[in-house]
C-alpha cells in the first residue's frame, strides 16, 4: 500500500479492474496495453506481473519467460542455456 502511494504520488496512475485484451508493440518495444472494448493506454514502460500467466500475456510477441506455476512460496532453479526455449 506505502510503495502505491509513493508512486501515485509522483503521477502513476492504477486502474483497476480492468481487462486486458493484448499489448502492442513498436518494433521491439511494448508501446501500450490493449483493453476489452478497443481502449489503447500508451506506455512508456510495462510491468507484467501475472505470475504463471506472463508468458501467456508475452508469448504472441515472441517473448519467451520461463515461468511455470508451482505450489509453495518461490524456488530458484538454475538452468542451463539448453533448458530455456529460444526467443
Amino acid at each position: 500500500m506505502a510503495l502505491a502511494e509513493r508512486c501515485a504520488a509522483r503521477g502513476v496512475v492504477f486502474r483497476y479492474g480492468l481487462e486486458i485484451e493484448g499489448l502492442a508493440a513498436t518494433g521491439e518495444r511494448i508501446s501500450g496495453i490493449r483493453l476489452a472494448g478497443g481502449e489503447m493506454l500508451a506506455a512508456d514502460v510495462c510491468v507484467a506481473a501475472l505470475g504463471s500467466y506472463t508468458p501467456l500475456l508475452l508469448r504472441p510477441l515472441g517473448l519467451r519467460l520461463p515461468v511455470y506455476p508451482a505450489k509453495g512460496y518461490s524456488a530458484t532453479i538454475a538452468l542451463d542455456a539448453d533448458s530455456v526455449a529460444p526467443p
